[in-house]
């Protein structure tokens, strides 16, 4: 755990959402962050990380530094890691299927896409999409080398994937079988970075304060539920 920053906020959201709690409604309408006892009980279990069970201190900054220098026995990230620790001397370590700590087992799909905007030529769509898919054409090596699983079945289908780039078993594995249940995502609304766990701004200014221990989590609930229902407005 770190005392500020993306990763507390992603912890709490995956055990908000592992035990039932959801950000919004079906319809995309509705703030449900307070419905039922969800949110309160997920981030008392981050902030009893720290001061009941003692997993780590709150002056940890630098998530990565921290483990990969051995401060850290368990750390909840991504495969973008992996190439930099492997190569790290003296650190072991192994990657395992994120834990169900509530109800049921579910983790962020962190997906990186590639955009294509209006343009005043039109003739340009065309080169524009055909460098869109030659990346996705060309991917094997982002996702076996560098930084994620593939999601396209072409790739996932080769006979070299799983020999390719970082090792298979104990490293990519993990992360490649683990697409089955990261279905914690990004909403599609105007103001969906409001609502990212990790890279949400609303959660960072509203939550840094109660997992820093001078703000109760009644308090960082009340001003985080009031931002999410301005910014759902806008749809």
């Amino acid at each position: 755990m770190t005392g500020s920053g993306g990763h507390n906020h992603t912890v709490w959201g995956i055990m908000f959402e592992q035990l039932g709690g959801k950000r919004i409604s079906d319809d995309m309408k509705t703030v449900t962050l307070m419905n039922g006892d969800n949110a309160r009980t997920s981030a008392q279990w981050v902030v009893d990380l720290f001061d009941k069970h003692k997993v780590a201190s709150r002056d940890i900054s630098d998530r990565y530094k921290a483990f990969g220098v051995g401060e850290g026995s368990m750390f909840w990230t991504g495969p973008w890691t992996l190439p930099g620790y492997i190569k790290q001397d003296g650190l072991k370590f192994k990657t395992f299927d994120m834990p169900t700590v509530g109800k049921q087992r579910l983790t962020v799909g962190e997906l990186g896409g590639q955009e294509m905007y209006k343009q005043d030529k039109t003739d340009r769509y065309a080169v524009s999409a055909q460098a869109i898919r030659w990346l996705s054409d060309n991917s094997f090596l982002w996702n076996t080398a560098g930084r994620g699983a593939s999601l396209r079945k072409s790739v996932l289908d080769r006979a070299d994937y799983k020999t390719s780039g970082v090792p298979w078993e104990g490293y990519r594995q993990t992360f490649t079988d683990g697409m089955s249940f990261a279905t914690i995502t990004p909403l599609p609304l105007v103001e969906s970075d409001q609502f990212q766990w990790y890279f949400g701004t609303a959660i960072g200014k509203a939550m840094d304060p109660v997992f820093a221990g001078t703000t109760k989590v009644e308090e960082g609930l009340a001003a985080l539920d009031k931002v999410w229902k301005e910014a759902i407005t806008k749809g």
